[in-house]
């Protein structure tokens, strides 16, 4: 794209009598050069965008009460006993993790801009399934977080986003992982087993990880914990998962 795009939108919500709404997502811009093509283009772009959005909202927003199910949001905390600087660069050094991880069978990064990093991974699990996942990450290693959303999610999942954490004190760090995930309920039977359902999700630990890290997941986190999800941990001593509260909606 060899022109400037300038824009603004809006959301607004109408109700539509009990228990419905419409939902309008309205869109101003203007193209540098003020070429018809430009603008044409820009044109289909937003309207294609704008039109998936409104799609996953709708199936998101009819729903609503299963959510809680369908979005949950977790995170495993470890204990190491070293200085942050190693730990943070292991995480933040992707390109290693094929020579140090077993389950790592290939891994491609790009970092164009300092800080920002593009990959592409496959992972092998238990059953000795490769999967393949692409991720943005976003690296701030004066505050030791680590940010990413994954564009390629595992089939069990429409979006995967995450954080790893690096905080010190004065015997050791704790490493943080937190996760967001949306659930795509209708894989949950061809990848888990027919008939299988949120509920019924077992409490599978991640691969990889070592089960001390789940000891007790909930069934979204079963569910999650099948499937590939970034680089597992050294011999450390770990305390049992701590369950966070679901999100209503995926960011």
């Amino acid at each position: 794209m060899g022109f400037g795009v300038r824009g603004a939108g809006r959301w607004t919500v109408q109700e539509r009598g009990s228990g419905a709404c419409r939902l309008v997502l309205l869109h101003d811009f203007t193209v540098g050069g003020d070429r018809a093509e430009d603008a044409e283009w820009v044109r289909r772009a937003t309207d294609t965008n704008s039109r998936a959005e409104l799609g996953r909202l709708k199936d998101l927003a009819e729903r609503w009460e299963r959510l809680d199910q369908l979005v949950p949001s977790f995170e495993d905390s470890i204990r190491v006993q070293g200085p942050p600087e190693p730990v943070y660069g292991f995480l933040h050094r992707v390109a290693d993790w094929p020579r140090l991880l077993p389950r790592v069978a290939r891994l491609e990064v790009a970092e164009d801009t300092p800080g920002v990093q593009v990959m592409t991974m496959d992972t092998r699990t238990a059953d000795g399934a490769a999967h393949t996942t692409q991720s943005v990450r976003v690296c701030f290693p004066d505050s030791g977080r680590i940010v990413y959303k994954q564009t390629r999610a595992p089939a069990l999942m429409h979006s995967h986003t995450g954080q790893w954490s690096v905080v010190p004190d004065a015997s050791g760090v704790t490493v943080t992982s937190r996760h967001t995930v949306l659930l795509r309920e209708e894989a949950i039977g061809p990848v888990l087993g027919e008939g299988t359902t949120v509920e019924q999700c077992p409490p599978l630990p991640a691969p990889g990880t070592g089960p001390q890290l789940h000891r007790h997941p909930r069934p979204g986190q079963a569910a999650y914990a099948s499937t590939p999800h970034g680089p597992p941990h050294g011999p450390v001593t770990a305390p049992a998962a701590r369950p966070r509260p679901a999100g209503r909606a995926p960011r």
